[in-house]
């Protein structure tokens, strides 16, 4: 079972190329369902990641 801190960044990846190139073929069903069911999961990850020491993600300097 993979740790919830992990982020499957080549299948997101993956996704945002079906999404950008599909134009009018993309089903929003499917868009949709990972909306809800893979994006709450991911964002979690990565505010996990951000905490970490040495993340960048800390604009507060800029």
């Amino acid at each position: 079972m993979k740790d919830e801190t992990e982020v499957s960044w080549g299948k997101i990846r993956g996704f945002r190329n079906v999404i950008v190139r599909g134009y009018l073929n993309v089903d929003l069903d499917i868009v949709w369902n990972v909306i809800q069911d893979y994006l709450p999961q991911s964002k979690a990850a990565v505010e996990v990641m951000l905490q970490q020491p040495g993340a960048s993600g800390d604009n507060s300097e800029a």
